[in-house]
């Protein structure tokens, strides 16, 4: 009995001897099992950190690549913002030439004009001589002293401008006298064309100049009709080629604002 006891108690032992080892043994294949399934996790995120390496490699090689074409870019832009600038400054010159040329040829073309006279408002047949009308008017008209007259010498006298049955207005008639004391003797003496006869003169300047000095008219008429709440107030004015003088001051079509007040006011 007590063998048997024993007997069972040694089965029992075993048994359980038997069962720890089976469970030790799973717990090892678990434990190996895990362990690989980590290696293998572990393998797939340095595979993904190798990836993410040659991505982050190949991002800065192009960041620095588009750093390198933005400097390239910004030297080219600063290279034209120069080139332009020149440009610029080249036809800014070119422009001040320019003008410079054409006040020089407005110039000598003044210049040029400078024995010239207009006769305005004489009346017009087609085929007249218009050297014997000038020379009737400054001796009927002006009563230019014969002797003075037999001395003044004409150079060229005609009508502007092509003849039109159909015009309102006579063509003006341009007298170029050969020397300009002649011309100046007659300029002087305009006032004494009476109102009657509708016959004035002017000085023939280029279409720029007289363009010029219309719009500056308007304000010599007002200069000279002065402020009519001070009429002891004197003003003295004229136009000296494309400039209006008033009381010594000069102005120009550039600078019309800093006309006098009474100027403007009679404008408006």
């Amino acid at each position: 009995m007590v063998r048997t006891r024993q007997s069972s108690f040694r089965m029992s032992t075993t048994d359980q001897t038997k069962m720890i080892l089976d469970s030790i043994s799973s717990l090892r294949i678990d434990f190996n099992s895990a362990i690989a399934s980590l290696d293998e996790s572990v393998s797939g995120f340095d595979k993904k950190l190798e990836v993410f390496t040659q991505l982050a490699d190949k991002a800065l090689k192009t960041a620095k690549a588009a750093q390198i074409e933005a400097v390239a870019a910004t030297t080219k832009v600063d290279a034209l913002s120069q080139r332009v600038s020149a440009l610029e400054a080249a036809l800014k010159q070119n422009n001040i030439d320019k003008q410079k040329m054409h006040d020089m040829a407005l110039q000598l073309e003044s210049y040029s004009r400078r024995d010239d006279l207009l006769f305005e408002g004489i009346p017009e047949t087609k085929g007249e001589n218009c050297l014997d009308i000038i020379m009737k008017v400054l001796k009927d008209d002006m009563r230019i002293d014969p002797t003075m007259l037999s001395h003044v010498q004409l150079s060229r006298v005609h009508r502007n401008g092509r003849y039109d049955h159909n015009q309102t207005f006579p063509r003006p008639i341009i007298v170029r006298f050969v020397n300009g004391s002649d011309r100046n003797c007659v300029w002087e003496k305009r006032s004494s064309l009476p109102r009657a006869c509708r016959i004035w003169l002017k000085e023939d300047f280029p279409a720029t100049i007289e363009h010029r000095r219309k719009q500056l008219w308007p304000y010599l008429k007002a200069a000279r009709k002065g402020d009519p709440s001070r009429p002891a107030e004197r003003i003295v004015a004229h136009l000296r080629y494309d400039k209006l003088v008033i009381n010594n001051q000069t102005y120009s079509v550039d600078n019309i604002k800093a006309l006098p007040p009474i100027c403007h006011s009679s404008c408006q």
